[in-house]
């Protein structure tokens, strides 16, 4: 029984156990089939949460997608279609003004003609809506576009040359530039890093209080500037670009360096801003006041840091001190993630707060500061007295920090972009021709510029030219010994023998040189402005490592010449600046040096091959200087300039130019000038002088091709004038100035200072040749400017200046014509050139607004010289005759051959004359031929067809009656067309002061050849007449 029992207990057991795993696997598959439930309904929610994510970016990017699209439209731009900077320096007869904007689409053009001038208040405009029903200030309306998000529109369609160029004048004016460029659709994503944009920017300063390193001169993105970056991390009551403003004023006066919401149009909402990198650069000013002590280019993150991952990342690997503005409140993990990754950064960590830091995020800042002591620093505006020590505060610790980190170039960034997923805005890979120019320019450049053999030879030509010209004259190239009168044929073979040297050097020219030479001439437009731009760079580059403390020498030696030297004496400080000129000669090595090889080996014909004027030409037409006069030898390769212009001629159908010069003292503004004025690139960033002289070609808008018959303004900038003792160097001078105003339509004189009396020297020069273009029936006009005047009310203050200065030109006038015994003719300035001493003299202001280095140009200097180019325009609109490139290279060839004879004033007008006279004769013809001859003869056909027609004799005495009247009538009209198309021939033509000497002849030759024509046609008729008679009486005895 115990047994059974035993058994049935077991059986039960099992039977339990059974039910008992049964049952476990019955409620573990439920807890899996639960718990895979769960996961999958996570996942779920994880894949919508993605889609949604995704849905949101796609949202927003079409958003963006759609402002942007909407700012493009409103502003009149394409994407597609690049602004280019030959538009963009257009000359036009109108002026945009800030508060005259009253439609998105005059934006552009505001900013663009606005930064052509360098005025710092580019940036700064609102639209204003003006309503139809009221004509009161009170109904004005303000809306429109942000000013950042305009220029960053404008930037982004914008050709690579425009871009650089905006970013020299944003940098000019003292004004932040872009540096990262977002995507307006992606700004987070796509990002560009604009270092070949700014690679033009330019920078010079003094060593610091604590650093006597002298001047410095270097491009700003290939100098070792320490960065200081400023990020803000979610929102902040301090407005971050106005904070950078005021620490960077240290020292100087309060400036806008970067673009705030308390600007004029800063609180309309961005719309493609965010994202932005922008960079600045502080240079000290050698004070011991300044708190900041070193050079230091600032970086300024627009928009919450925690969206622009990339840029974040970025600014933290190239910054010396990382300045992040952050709330004092409860930190997420976001702001955590930052913070953690800025202390594993090799910069140093500054976080500015507002306030004092909330209860709850104290004690992370407590530890972060603790963990950090050495890398981290925390400021709050609200332990600060006031504003002033909060900024102090913030430039102590910038000073303090800024050497942390070994600095590096910017452009050094290029080749690391990729590392950040940043596109760079140039390109990596190098052409054939930047590898010959590199391998040719690591020379060095006198041992670089030494290489280009051909020009070593113009000096000795120009002297012999000279003398062919002018047997008589002392070639300055030989030595005081030699005797003056030489046979010609002797220096016609001393020219032969110097050109078979020439034509050896050309042999035996490095190949590095021809290469370039060549690539030069068969590059395609876009390809040659690219190698050239790049070229130019490298070239200025060495200047500004060569020349620097030159110039600063010669600066000095200049100023002390015109205090210190005697009016009849030659200075002992002129000796001083023949030698700094020969240094500087010899250090200077532009794009000008490589051009006049590429000029020789044309003017080599049978040796030149390909077309190296054509580029010439389409280097002017893209808005390359290119070089008038060699400044080293006073010499003009005819045969290269009369091919480049006449390529010139022919790729612009014989294009309508205004031509504009200008001249003054050396260092007195005038390329400065001319650049501001037109937008131009004659050298003045790379430490450099003018030479000889240069022209430069600009296109005029259609409304002023309408207004003046223009197709283009021609601006010619010369070499300074001296004013000088040195006999050598006045001829130079006088030459110079005669070249200079002779081919102009107008010129500008360009005197430094209110007080005319220290530059008498330079205007007898001015004045002598304004005379000689008069004797040669040539009145010129001149404007002249005062620049580096101060006061507003110049004009009123003045004006009792500007009668003295009248009255002294006028005895100028009276000297410059008894040497050329005319003084019967000449009594006063007016008799040579037309002026008016309250219309045509103009007051320009200080080029910069405070001191160096840190000032920004003055916006009264760009209004002032604004001005002065209105003037011009306006004669330019009101001119009567329009000369063509064809004329104006025949003008240069012959005033050049006058310059060269020695005696301007006949062998110019003997020239001038023969020419005028051909063209005379010319026209005569011409219209004698379409006018009288032809009309008169289609008359006489007429007659002879009627007469034939004609069966009776009455019919024919009727045919012949009224065609005797008709002939005289006929006569008459035409007569008195050709006389109005010989009339607005003299009123047009660029000789017409010559031709009017020939008018009345002329006129009276018209009149006897229509009586000549009436006879030989009445004559003609009545031998048809008669032979038809004769043969009618014939028939009628038959």
């Amino acid at each position: 029984m115990q047994i059974q029992r035993l058994a049935s207990k077991q059986k039960d057991f099992q039977v339990g156990l059974k039910l008992y795993q049964e049952i476990h696997s019955v409620t573990t598959r439920s807890y899996n089939n639960i718990g895979n439930a769960q996961r999958k309904m996570k996942d779920y929610k994880s894949a919508l949460q993605v889609e949604e994510d995704e849905n949101s970016n796609r949202n927003i990017v079409a958003d963006k997608a759609l402002q942007y699209r909407t700012l493009l439209s409103d502003l009149n731009l394409e994407s597609n279609s690049k602004l280019t900077l030959k538009k963009a320096r257009t000359v036009d007869n109108h002026t945009l003004k800030a508060n005259k904007l009253t439609s998105p689409d005059q934006i552009p053009d505001y900013i663009l003609k606005t930064l052509m001038i360098v005025n710092h208040h580019a940036r700064e405009f609102k639209l204003k809506c003006v309503s139809a029903d009221s004509d009161s200030d009170d109904s004005d309306t303000e809306y429109g576009i942000n000013p950042m998000d305009a220029l960053l529109a404008i930037f982004h369609c914008s050709d690579d040359f425009l871009r650089r160029d905006i970013a020299t004048k944003l940098s000019a004016c003292q004004l932040s530039v872009p540096f990262l460029l977002p995507d307006p659709v992606a700004p987070s994503e796509n990002v560009t890093i604009l270092l070949t944009a700014l690679g033009s920017i330019t920078k010079s300063w003094k060593g610091s209080f604590n650093n006597s390193n002298g001047a410095q001169q270097v491009f700003a993105t290939e100098f070792p500037f320490p960065v200081v970056s400023f990020i803000r991390i979610g929102k902040n009551t301090i407005p971050k670009s106005s904070l950078i403003n005021k620490i960077m004023s240290d020292g100087s006066g309060a400036h806008d360096v970067f673009f705030h919401k308390g600007m004029i149009g800063g609180n309309i909402e961005r719309k493609i801003v965010d994202g932005l990198v922008e960079m600045a650069w502080y240079l000290p000013g050698g004070s011991e006041d300044q708190t900041l002590q070193n050079e230091i280019c600032f970086a300024n993150l627009r928009g919450d840091g925690r969206d622009f991952k990339k840029q974040l990342d970025f600014m933290s690997k190239i910054s010396s001190v990382l300045c992040l503005l952050m709330m004092s409140e409860y930190l997420d993990e976001t702001k955590t993630v930052i913070l953690d990754m800025a202390t594993t950064s090799q910069a140093k960590v500054i976080i500015i707060f507002n306030e004092k830091t909330q209860e709850g995020a104290k004690k992370y800042f407590s530890d972060l500061r603790e963990r950090n002591r050495e890398q981290v620093t925390l400021i709050t505006y609200a332990k600060k007295w006031n504003e002033y020590d909060f900024v102090r505060s913030i430039q102590e610790n910038i000073q303090k920090n800024i050497n942390a980190v070994e600095a590096v170039p910017l452009v050094e960034l290029a080749s690391r972009a990729s590392e950040y997923d940043i596109h760079f805005d140039g390109s990596l890979s190098r052409s054939r021709f930047e590898e010959r120019v590199d391998s040719w320019l690591k020379l060095g450049a006198k041992d670089a510029k030494d290489l280009l053999k051909l020009q070593t030879h113009v000096p000795v030509l120009a002297g012999l030219e000279r003398e062919i010209y002018c047997p008589r004259r002392k070639n300055k190239s030989k030595s005081k010994g030699k005797r003056i009168d030489r046979d010609l044929n002797e220096i016609y073979a001393e020219v032969e023998e110097e050109k078979n040297k020439q034509k050896q050097s050309f042999t035996d020219m490095d190949e590095r040189i021809s290469q370039c030479l060549n690539d030069i001439a068969l590059m395609d437009e876009s390809g040659r402005n690219y190698a050239l731009a790049k070229l130019k760079h490298q070239l200025n580059k060495m200047s500004l490592q060569n020349m620097a403390t030159l110039h600063e020498e010669y600066h000095v030696a200049s100023i002390n010449l015109q205090t210190r030297k005697a009016e009849e004496a030659t200075s002992p400080e002129e000796e001083n600046l023949k030698q700094l000129e020969e240094s500087i000669s010899k250090c200077s090595f532009g794009l000008e040096h490589i051009l006049r090889e590429l000029a020789q080996l044309y003017q080599l014909s049978d040796i030149s091959t390909n077309d190296y004027e054509g580029a010439a030409a389409e280097m002017l037409l893209s808005g390359h200087p290119l070089e008038l006069v060699d400044g080293d030898s006073s010499y003009i390769p005819m045969r290269w300039f009369d091919a480049v212009y006449a390529k010139l001629e022919s790729k612009t159908n014989n294009a309508k130019i205004f031509v504009i010069s200008v001249l003054g003292i050396q260092s007195s503004g005038k390329s400065t000038m001319l650049n501001t004025m037109f937008g131009l690139e004659f050298p003045v960033s790379a430490g450099r002088c003018t030479r000889g002289a240069f022209a430069s070609l600009i296109p005029v808008s259609d409304s002023l091709k309408t207004a003046s018959n223009f197709d283009y303004v021609l601006i010619i900038d010369t070499e300074g004038l001296r004013g000088s003792g040195d006999p050598q160097l006045r001829e130079h001078d006088n030459e110079l100035a005669t070249f200079a105003i002779g081919v102009a339509d107008v010129t500008i004189v360009n005197i430094f200072g209110e007080n005319h009396n220290e530059m008498k020297e330079f205007l007898e020069i001015a004045v002598h040749a304004f005379l000689k273009m008069k004797l040669v029936k040539e009145k010129k006009v001149c404007k002249i400017v005062h620049q580096n005047v101060a006061a507003t009310d110049a004009t009123t203050k003045l004006a009792f200046d500007r009668v003295k200065l009248k009255e002294d030109l006028d005895k100028m006038a009276k000297v410059a014509a008894t040497q050329e015994n005319c003084e019967d003719q000449i009594q006063s300035l007016n008799d040579i050139i037309s002026f008016d001493e309250n219309k045509d003299v103009f007051y320009v202001p200080s080029f910069l607004k405070g001191s160096p280095p840190m000032a920004p140009v003055s916006p009264n200097y760009g209004r002032a010289i604004q001005r002065v180019k209105e003037d011009v325009i306006s004669l330019m609109s009101a001119s009567s005759s329009q000369s063509s490139i064809s004329q104006f290279r025949e003008r240069v060839i012959i005033l050049w051959k006058a310059i060269l004879k020695g005696n301007l004033i006949s062998s110019f007008r003997n020239m001038i004359e023969v020419r005028a006279y051909t063209a005379l004769d010319r026209k005569y013809f011409e219209e004698s031929v379409n006018l009288m001859v032809t009309g008169m003869g289609e008359l006489e056909k007429k007659i002879q067809v009627a007469l034939r027609r004609s069966t009776t004799l009455d019919e024919r005495f009727n045919v012949w009656s009224s065609s005797q009247m008709q002939i005289r009538d006929e006569a008459e009209a035409l007569g008195k067309k050709m006389k109005q198309a010989m009339k607005k021939f003299f009123e047009t033509n660029e000789d017409k002061s010559i031709l009017e000497q020939w008018r009345e002849n002329v006129m009276n030759k018209i009149v006897q050849h229509k009586e000549n024509l009436v006879m030989d046609v009445t004559k003609n008729c009545i031998e048809i007449f008669r032979y038809l008679q004769n043969r009618q009486d014939v028939d009628e005895k038959r």
